[in-house]
């Protein structure tokens, strides 16, 4: 009764085999997939038990094994947040491995990824059901911004910091905890606000 993804070790006229960490492999059968799966890919299945064998299975088909209307939940509480695909709004999770939620991609300030599971804070329950989610606790202080991000180490450095947009993601990730696609977007705002200068040798900051 969860989900995750698994990559697909084998497959037969019955169905697939995918490897689930254990020393036999989990069955997909064929009544269960959305679309013949290919060795080698990754896939987002829910185990469950299959009354027809009597053993776990996979399937792709999870629909009904989520819940239509949010229940037990609340405003701020931390969940679990599996993300399982990305969307023009954002990234699609499910929460607790019982409903749908959306990260919005203007509130995702680090790397994301498909397959990652992250510990979240449900934002709102909308009148249609659906659920916001956030990464941060809801009324998080400013300085959790991004913008604020990099001026709090600007201070801590000085007012110069060796990094811009040319700057490796992996480093941007690791010094300011940020995508280099937020970074890019932190240092426009701030350069637009007049509070920091940006040239070939790092960000300054202004004032």
């Amino acid at each position: 009764d969860e989900f995750g993804f698994f990559e697909v070790v084998d497959t037969t006229k019955f169905g697939a085999f995918v490897n689930w960490g254990l020393l036999k492999d989990l069955f997909v059968p064929k009544v269960f997939q959305k679309a013949p799966f290919r060795v080698g890919e990754k896939r987002f299945l829910r185990v469950v038990y299959d009354e027809m064998t009597h053993r776990l299975v996979g399937t792709e088909k999870i629909s009904k094994f989520l819940e239509p209307t949010p229940r037990g939940l609340k405003v701020n509480q931390e969940v679990k947040a599996l993300v399982i695909a990305k969307t023009p709004l954002g990234f699609k999770v499910i929460i607790n491995d019982a409903f749908e939620g959306l990260i919005y991609d203007n509130e995702v300030f680090e790397s994301l990824n498909i397959g990652d599971v992250k510990n979240a804070y449900l934002k709102k329950i909308r009148a249609d059901g659906g659920i916001d989610v956030s990464l941060q606790p809801i009324g998080m202080k400013k300085s959790a911004l991004p913008q604020e991000r990099v001026l709090e180490l600007l201070e801590k450095s000085k007012g110069i910091l060796p990094y811009n947009y040319k700057s490796d993601a992996a480093q941007i990730q690791d010094f300011f905890g940020l995508s280099k696609k937020v970074f890019k977007a932190a240092l426009t705002k701030l350069a637009q606000d007049g509070r920091i200068e940006i040239k070939e040798t790092g960000i300054y900051k202004r004032g």
